[in-house]
């Protein structure tokens, strides 16, 4: 993409701008000084230093803001990580797989899948493989469709077709009835398997084992219940559960996409490149798309957070170095114009110890008042957070303390330079300045 010089010109004016415009205030307050009393290091620490002190508190309040949100983000990956799927991802591979039309037709393409699924059972290191349409938790999403009894208004739900010993791979175990299997032929019967959130919400009493039901919006079809599964998480790691649909391979499959996945009993990145070579010399029509780790694809489900974590913890980070920095400058700034003063302090008796405790003092008050302006903002802006944070109160205790404790922390530190300056000063040199 050529360079616009139109947005150059643009950025390049406002930056301009921005310079001319926060210096100004600066430049006006220097030159209404009096020189004379500038020179003997008096008429310092009025306005401009009260100023600064207030800016650096706006400062420190809008860095705390987004420390804050940075960490509730990071809680928020924390709890997805420690979240049961519902479904095993450890030591299991996938592949998304694609046989072309004309060459295979949905009859044929059963037929080859079910050969190649043999080909991978029968590698060493392979404890299942199983194949589905759609895979949890998988970025492409599952299709949303509607299921219901007869005369009974649809409900939402989700389904994907599985072959046989898919559940079993992945281990969601079967609450009820039985798996499918070489009995569910595509001119059988039409089966289902049902999690447990919808036998509860259609069949809230007895067995569903043969009960049937509509699955589909527009052309419903009638299925017969042989199972039901535990419930799993199917589009999110921090959905509620839905009804969900398990439909047999045998008699759904029609193209498209194929997940394969493999179970292994050791480290599964021993025998990527094996189930690939494998999944590649099936058929020269046959497309496969990559082998990778189930975890990844789960870790994948939420990037979304972690890039919102990311840029929110870049831009806390930058924020907390410009505000320390700032600190550092202002209480140098102040040590400078109190030189006189420190000097009659010690002159007086005052210790080392009791100047640096007047420098950090001013420090950790100016952080303490951010701090709590930080806060109050923050608990302003929680019903908006509310909404983002996906399972996290906004108003987490221990992010609250941890943002806080951080913050102290680092003021303390940029606290620490200027206060051992103040220590150091000479008191008849400091005299001298009258």
């Amino acid at each position: 993409m050529p360079l616009d010089f139109r947005v150059l010109l643009y950025t390049g004016s406002i930056a301009l701008l921005t310079a001319l415009l926060f210096g100004l205030l600066p430049a006006w307050q220097s030159s209404r000084g009096d020189l004379a009393a500038v020179l003997k290091g008096a008429n310092i620490a009025g306005g401009r230093l009260r100023l600064r002190l207030a800016t650096l508190t706006g400062q420190i309040a809008l860095s705390l803001v987004l420390l804050l949100t940075a960490g509730l983000f990071a809680r928020v990956i924390i709890r997805f990580h420690n979240l049961d799927p519902g479904f095993a991802s450890r030591n299991r591979l996938y592949a998304p797989a694609f046989v072309p039309a004309p060459q295979f037709t949905p009859a044929s393409g059963r037929v080859f899948y079910g050969q190649t699924l043999d080909r991978l059972r029968a590698l060493p290191g392979v404890r299942s493989a199983a194949l589905t349409t759609r895979l949890p938790l998988y970025a492409a999403g599952i299709a949303g469709t509607c299921v219901a009894l007869a005369a009974e208004r649809p409900a939402p739900a989700t389904a994907m077709t599985v072959g046989a010993g898919f559940l079993e791979t992945l281990r969601i175990p079967l609450l009820e009835g039985r798996d499918f299997d070489a009995a569910d032929k595509a001119d059988g019967p039409p089966v289902s398997i049902v999690n447990r959130t919808m036998a509860r919400r259609l069949w809230p009493n007895g067995s569903v084992i043969g009960r049937t039901f509509q699955l589909g919006c527009d052309h419903p079809r009638t299925l017969q219940v042989v199972g039901v599964a535990r419930d799993a998480k199917i589009r999110s790691m921090n959905e509620v559960p839905q009804p969900h649909v398990y439909l047999p391979f045998s008699q759904a499959y029609e193209g498209g996409i194929v997940f394969l996945v493999v179970e292994t009993a050791g480290d599964p990145a021993s025998l990527m490149e094996r189930v690939r070579q494998t999944l590649v010399s099936a058929n020269p029509d046959f497309r496969t798309y990559g082998v990778q780790r189930l975890s990844d694809s789960l870790d994948a489900s939420f990037w979304q957070t972690r890039f919102e974590l990311w840029i929110l913890g870049i831009l806390g980070a930058l924020a907390l170095a410009l505000a320390a920095v700032g600190m550092y400058g202002v209480l140098a700034y102040h040590v400078t114009a109190r030189t006189r003063e420190i000097g009659i302090r010690v002159a007086m008796g005052a210790r080392p110890s009791d100047v640096v405790r007047l420098v950090i003092g001013q420090g950790v008050r100016v952080t303490l008042a951010g701090i709590a302006i930080g806060l109050a903002l923050s608990t302003l802006l929680s019903r908006l957070l509310a909404n983002l944070l996906e399972g996290v109160s906004p108003a987490d205790a221990l992010t609250w303390s941890a943002a806080a404790c951080v913050w102290i922390a680092v003021a303390l530190l940029a606290c620490w330079l200027p206060a051992r300056r103040a220590a150091r000063v000479e008191p008849v040199i400091a005299l001298r300045q009258e």
